[in-house]
């Protein structure tokens, strides 16, 4: 039914292509965005003043505590395990098949060309693209995808750094640990307990949920650069956590890697989050690497959306069998 379904003329193909083109490259301004944006205009000299401050962004999160270093895909994952991940994101047998997918993921497409067509706002490529695509790659495992949007980071994982009130550093999506089936490990974990921090968001649910893969969403008229930078601040707070978390156990050891996107228009990118230096007691760095170029995808089409999401649900498998399993067994205060 599958391979049915996927099996398309050159004359499809060419047209889907050119409507790719048509509706989505015209839309797509290098740098823009809404109100969290950095305030800039869209003139030449606008658009070389925010490269510039994404630039100096970046090196001043380089000098946070913890320090904040993003790396190009080239460059090998110094920690084992981020190598491990990155291999299985690129090679795990696939464990998602599209039967009975098959509308959802048509109406998945539409939306992302009717967002790009009507130039909706970030909003909707939240709700009607970004998310729905979360949920067909967690498929029927133990998780949920959730919104962040209006949920700060508690101050005391928020990464010290010199930039801090340029930018909004919040996530749009993440994709978490539900209560139940997971409520012996909560249990365990001290999810009873009053003031007991489970994430490092500042939030009566999300704050008592572990936390895995974090998405930040933009626009076409949205910039990658600053949507890394965003998401790796965040992404830094969870690494905070889950070291302060367990560090009274084995205060060496760093979190596990986690998986984290951005995702500008239709564009979905992966990146590696891990951690490879632990002083006693904190954590001092933490490493965002990517884009992985080879991960890269969209749902634009029926193929380049099955591709997408099997890479997406190589990260739920991740989150199911590796993260959760690790972060619960150092969180157990019962041990």
């Amino acid at each position: 039914m599958a391979g049915e379904w996927f099996r398309h003329s050159n004359r499809e193909e060419a047209g889907q292509k050119r409507i790719e083109d048509e509706s989505i490259g015209a839309f797509r301004t290098e740098f823009a965005e809404s109100d969290e944006s950095l305030p800039l205009s869209m003139s030449d000299s606008g658009i070389r003043r925010r490269t510039q401050i994404v630039t100096d962004l970046r090196d001043r999160l380089a000098e946070a505590t913890p320090s904040i270093i993003f790396e190009d895909q080239s460059m090998l994952p110094d920690d084992h395990n981020a190598h491990y991940l990155l291999h299985f994101l690129k090679h795990g047998e696939p464990a998602w098949i599209s039967d009975g997918s098959e509308h959802e993921m048509s109406r998945i497409i539409s939306a992302c060309y009717r967002c790009a067509r009507e130039e909706r706002s970030k909003g909707s490529w939240v709700m009607d693209y970004v998310r729905p695509i979360l949920d067909l790659a967690i498929n029927d495992l133990p998780l949920e995808s959730w919104s962040v949007q209006a949920e700060p980071m508690r101050d005391r994982y928020r990464p010290q750094h010199s930039a801090r009130g340029m930018f909004n550093s919040n996530l749009d999506l993440v994709v978490g640990v539900p209560k139940e089936p997971w409520g012996e490990s909560y249990r365990l974990a001290g999810i009873d307990i009053r003031d007991r921090e489970l994430s490092h968001i500042e939030n009566v649910h999300t704050g008592k949920r572990l936390l895995g893969l974090g998405v930040k969403v933009k626009g076409l008229d949205g910039t990658g650069a600053e949507a890394q930078a965003q998401l790796g601040v965040w992404m830094a707070g969870l690494m905070s956590w889950a070291h302060e978390s367990y560090r009274h156990v084995c205060p060496d050891m760093p979190p596990p890697p986690v998986v984290g996107c951005t995702v500008v228009g239709p564009v979905w990118k992966f990146y590696i989050i891990y951690s490879v230096s632990c002083a006693v007691g904190r954590l001092t760095e933490v490493h965002i690497r990517g884009p992985i170029r080879e991960l890269e995808g969209r749902a634009t089409s029926r193929q380049r959306m099955l591709e997408l999401v099997i890479t997406l649900n190589r990260v739920m498998q991740h989150i199911r069998w590796s993260y959760a399993p690790q972060m619960f067994n150092r969180l157990n205060l019962h041990v």
